[in-house]
């Protein structure tokens, strides 16, 4: 077991520096304040360094019910009302911990799990209005120690003119006590600090302070809480704003992997045997073992063992509930409504340049130093940072390998003539921008890029503090310490001597802060008091240095950063690459599967025609940038130049040129708002297009909005791109892609078509076409008949026959493919006998016409309800619905989307999914629906289905789209999707619902159904069954019809069908419920498109999936060239 490690890494100088920022304050007076909670009686104290600056301080207010007795290991409950007048002169005791020298200046030495307290600090001059911004304190201390009241924040509060919070949560064995089951899921200190913002946002108005403009900030295990806190999306609307300090929620170090070994090895050593056998037992027995007997324990437990190991004992870890995942997986698109919620908060975080100062709470020990054989405070040598640290970090968080131990070596050793100082701050520099620094940046910068949302602030604490905390430093260590930037935060006015430089960058300092608070700014408009302070962007990355002056700096540990973000990806294959061998055939498709057993050959033999290939060179081509350079490069067309853009892929070996926001239609704007898309025409000058333009109106997607932050409604552009060369005499064939989002989300700039270029040497386009009610509003008139985005889509396809030839496409060979409503989109186009010679093949993934969803009945009723509720009325007598169309156009974009939202009509049913805003029978593009044009012999429409070459499929579970459901929806029907969706209400509410629209409330079709899927006895299994109804009702019934309509009688061309099974290393839509089985909707994207950046964006990718994304590529362009 772990023992004394887990206390070496326990963050201590964060500790420390908490410990001195407290001091008596002088000349207290008696205050009072009503809330509606009660009446509570705090004191007013002199703001140090001033003589008549005052601030109010409440102290010690219950926000939870003592967690104590059953409530132990338990989510906390709220403390509610207190009976007569509160005392709040007092802080309270800390919470359970071990006891050390550090509490001699701790006003209340007390330890209790009564605890549960926060202190308000308020200027005293402020308006009991609630309209000062609220800062909320929350302590580090390695998740083990610490408490709110060891920071004063009376200079912060009246510097700012802000509202500050402390605040107090359940730390080590009784904040993240967990048996990593449902008897003890863990994480009970993220849920007081939860139950703790739940409180200010209900009260604090009662102290002056605004509850909608709430700011969380945090260091060390405190910064942690804060980034993790940003990745509960329930917790929206409790904070807008996050400072992370010195510690995020993907820094390596920070969830408590082991920790319910050691809960369990807690209880076992204090006594409750049977831990093995019953665990709610083992609970039970820890709940009546006095809190003193088990911090003892664990304390022993602590002492146990000198080993060097770095890792957390107790802390926050993956629950199921608050964490489904690892927070590097919540950060990425894979959990779309944990990314999004946290690159919709404001964030300013940094660190300190000498982080690494945390090494020496480790290495201090004499023991080791004399292992070790060195001397910490004559330096850390080589042999220290290869032999001890290197191996440390793998051991702990890379399986242990020594090829990466090696790296890390060679990376953190300096030449020797660089001396004995050099190398010990390399040595500690490991440390540091392992654990901290290079998660900094890449929280920065994952936050940053492309979020039109929320604001992003970065910098390094440099500036070396003047006041002497914890143990001395080594002599040979002259950097800024973890945590020295807390003195300038919280009180470093209560010392004499302070050169006046360092006050006033105090004073700085706690303006920025409150100004971010504030503004999501730290720069205040005309305030000129403070030096500017550059948003930082991933792309230019600017940063202010906090050193002896503010100064603006580019790229913060650029090479710490790129060094710990390739490891990262490494560790994901290593232990596969010791020279393991695989064999591919050359020329032949790899196949998906088989890569974990190596072929093996006799000795000195060589197979024919195959190449012998080591894991190690597959991560090396992985790891390097998938596009190595970039040029412009300008291309003539028959409408005019156009500058793109050449780059160099598969490590060299293939250009790839890219022309972007290439415009195909006017800006359907004004008079063409609601009217089919006129062609653009030729362009003046040289077309720029190096960037991707912007997306078509649309709404926030809950599982993309991250992405796309740029909106406008002149969006009909198209992007190409183009393998090799650009020649008028090469023909390539060409694959133009329609994207999915239920005709209401998505844009063609989500899909990056280089990879599929380069792979099958065709040329790729993809296009934006308009949504929602932009592209579908629909009165079923002449003024008005729909479809505007269909028809989009056909004065592209129509561009690419005229223009493709420039690109050297070749508009003999043009296939169209789709997934979900890009698939129902290609599937309704190839119905349209006048689109003949457009294209001459489909592929539709997820969707094709004659499904449910893919055409609407209610555009025109809800076209109307909308114009409405803009208060462009129709009138029923009049029937003028021109008068209505030009009210509407009158309208901003913005306009529209609010009343959208506001009346909530982008779906019409939480249960049956309609779409209001689709394709119609207009009577032009339509005359019929799909299901019945495919069933006639005679049309002229099958006709033309039939003579395209066809490739249609599905993902085997396309019914997670349910899991959707929202938070409201599921409280409203009394289901909870995580644990399940039960039979009653499966067969009662939901497939009523669904027969009532879609089979005219035929009650023996909801019988049928229910008998056909429900599940006695098996919730799970019950689960299950409801999304494989969704799935075959709404996908794999049309898609047979569509197959059966495409195949039979006299078969005109080839017909293909898939069915997709794999599992995604970027699942689309909401969290997997732990009972959920099967590929979910869109899981085949990632392997056509972008598999080969998804390391750049912390997911992890198997060998295995980059080889069935190889497959995919190669069957689909193969398809796409023959047919």
């Amino acid at each position: 077991m772990r023992g004394k490690p887990f206390l070496h890494f326990h963050l201590l100088i964060a500790f420390v520096v908490s410990c001195t920022l407290l001091r008596k304050c002088q000349g207290q007076l008696e205050v009072t304040r009503t809330t509606s909670l009660g009446d509570i009686t705090g004191v007013r104290t002199l703001v140090p360094r001033t003589t008549d600056t005052h601030v109010d301080q409440f102290r010690k207010i219950p926000y939870a019910l003592p967690p104590v007795g059953h409530l132990r290991f338990q989510k906390p409950q709220p403390f509610g009302s207190w009976n007569g007048t509160l005392e709040g002169r007092d802080f309270g005791p800390s919470c359970m911990q071990g006891q050390s020298a550090f509490f001699v200046d701790v006003p209340n030495k007390d330890l209790s799990e009564d605890c549960l307290f926060l202190n308000i600090y308020v200027p005293s001059d402020a308006s009991p209005n609630g309209s000062l911004p609220v800062m909320v304190w929350i302590h580090g201390g390695a998740f083990l120690y610490g408490q709110g009241m060891f920071y004063n924040a009376s200079n912060l509060a009246s510097v700012g003119n802000v509202v500050v919070v402390t605040l107090n949560y359940r730390l080590g064995l009784f904040g993240f006590f967990t048996l990593n089951n449902l008897v003890a899921r863990g994480n009970y200190g993220i849920y007081d600090q939860i139950l703790a913002l739940q409180w200010i946002n209900d009260h604090i108005a009662s102290f002056g302070g605004d509850p909608n403009s709430i700011t969380i900030f945090g260091e060390s295990a405190g910064g942690m809480s804060t980034s993790l806190l940003s990745l509960i999306p329930s917790n929206k609307g409790l904070f807008k704003r996050v400072i992370s300090q010195s510690g995020t929620s993907n820094s390596p170090c920070l969830m408590a992997e082991n920790s319910h070994f050691l809960s369990e090895l807690v209880g076992t050593s204090a006594g409750c045997t049977t831990a093995q056998t019953d665990k709610q037992v083992l609970l039970d027995c820890m709940r009546g073992i006095p809190a003193e007997t088990l911090q003892h324990v664990v304390e022993t437990i602590y002492a146990s063992s000198d080993e060097v190991r770095f890792v957390l004992g107790f802390g926050p870890v993956v629950d199921g509930e608050l964490f489904p995942d690892q927070p590097t997986k919540l950060l990425s698109d894979a959990y779309p409504n944990h990314h999004y919620f946290f690159r919709s908060l404001d964030l300013l975080t940094g660190a300190t340049s000498g982080e690494g100062s945390l090494l020496f709470i480790q290495l201090s020990d004499p023991k080791l130093q004399a292992r070790y054989e060195y001397n910490i405070s004559e330096g850390l040598s080589k042999d220290v940072m290869c032999n001890l640290v290197a191996p440390g970090l793998v051991k702990d968080h890379f399986q242990n390998n020594q090829k990466l131990a090696e790296m890390i070596c060679d990376e953190y050793s300096v030449d020797p003539s660089e001396g004995l100082q050099s190398q010990s701050v390399r040595t500690t520099e490991a440390h540091g921008e392992f654990f901290l620094t290079a998660p900094v940046i890449e929280l920065a910068n994952l936050h940053s890029d492309r979020n039109g949302m929320a604001s992003t602030f970065v910098y390094m604490h440099s500036r070396i503090n003047p006041v002497h905390i914890g143990p001395p430093s080594p002599s040979w260590f002259t950097k800024s310490v973890h945590a020295d930037e807390l003195f300038y935060l919280f009180g470093i006015q209560q010392y004499s001597n302070i050169d006046p430089k360092d006050l006033e960058f105090s004073r700085m300092l706690m303006t920025y802060w409150a100004n971010f608070a504030r503004h999501g700014n730290v720069n205040s408009g005309d305030d000129k008091s403070v030096p500017t302070w550059p948003l930082y962007n991933v792309d230019h990355q600017l940063y202010n240095d906090f050193g002896s002056d503010i100064t603006v700096q580019i790229s913060p540990a650029k090479r710490a950063h790129q060094f710990w973000k390739m490891s990262a990806f490494i560790k994901l294959f290593l232990a596969a690459c010791l020279c393991s061998t695989i064999v591919v055939a050359a020329g032949t498709p790899p196949k998906p599967t088989g890569m974990t057993t190596p072929q093996k050959t006799s000795r000195g033999s060589r197979p024919t025609r195959e190449i012998q290939i080591t894991l190690c060179v597959v991560i090396s081509m992985m790891c390097s940038e998938p596009v190595s350079s970039e040029q412009p490069y300008t291309l003539k067309t028959k409408l005019g130049d156009v500058m793109g853009i050449r780059k160099t892929v598969n490590n060299g070996s293939t250009n790839v040129f890219s022309f972007l926001n290439i415009p195909y239609a006017k800006p359907p704007i004004g008079d063409l708002r609601f009217a089919k898309p006129e062609p653009f025409g030729k362009w003046n000058g040289t077309l720029n297009a190096t960037k991707l333009g912007k997306a078509c109106i649309q709404p926030p997607d809950p599982f993309n909005q991250s992405i796309l932050h740029e909106l406008s409604e002149d969006c009909l552009q198209l992007n190409i791109y183009v393998p090799n060369n650009v020649s008028s005499g090469v023909k390539r064939s060409v694959m133009v892609w329609i994207h999915g989002g239920a005709y209401i989300y998505g844009s063609g700039t989500l899909y990056n078509g280089t990879m599929l270029a380069a792979r099958g040497d065709v040329v790729v386009v993809t296009i934006n076409y308009r949504l929602g009610v932009f592209g579908f509003l629909s009165y079923n008139e002449t003024i008005a008949r729909g479809n505007y985005g269909l028809w989009d889509q056909i004065l592209a396809l129509k561009w690419v026959q005229e223009n493709i030839e420039d690109y050297s496409g070749d508009p003999t060979s043009v296939t169209i493919f789709g997934e979900s409503a890009g698939g129902f989109s290609v599937s309704l186009l190839s119905l349209i006998p006048s689109n003949k010679r457009l294209f001459h093949r489909v592929i539709a993934e997820s969707g094709v016409s004659d499904s449910f969803f893919s055409l609407s009945v209610h555009a025109k009723i809800t076209s109307i309800t909308l114009g409405d509720a803009l208060g462009c009325v129709y009138d029923p007598l009049t029937r003028n619905f021109k008068a209505v169309l030009f009210c509407i156009r009158s309208k901003s974009a913005e306009e529209i989307l609010n009343v959208l939202d506001k009346v909530g009509i982008y779906f019409l049913s939480s249960l049956t999914t309609e779409i209001p805003f689709a394709p119609v029978i207009d009577g032009e593009l339509f005359n019929d629906f799909p299901s019945k044009v495919l069933a006639n012999d005679l049309s002229d429409e099958l006709a033309f289905f039939k003579s395209l070459d066809m490739i249609i499929g599905n993902c085997n579970m396309e019914g997670s789209l349910y899991l959707g459901m929202t938070p409201q929806e599921q409280e409203k029907y009394h289901i909870n999707i995580t644990a399940g969706i039960p039979q009653d209400f499966f067969c009662e509410k939901f497939i009523p619902a669904l027969v009532g629209t879609y089979f005219d409330h035929n009650s023996k079709v909801s019988e049928a159904i229910c008998k056909e899927y429900k599940v006695d006895n098996d919730p799970d299994e019950q689960s299950r069954q409801v999304l494989q109804m969704y799935t075959d009702m709404f996908f794999i019934s049309p898609t047979f019809t569509s197959l059966f309509a495409h195949s039979g009688g006299k078969a005109y061309q080839s017909t293909y069908q898939y069915v997709f099974t794999n599992k995604t290393p970027l699942p689309y839509g909401a969290p997997r419920p732990p009972w959920y089985r099967g590929a979910g909707h869109a899981s085949e994207l990632v392997f056509l498109f972008g598999i080969e950046d998804l390391h750049y964006r912390n997911i992890p990718v198997t060998p295995e999936e980059f080889q069935l994304s190889y497959v995919m590529k190669d069957l689909w362009v193969n398809f796409a060239k023959t047919g």
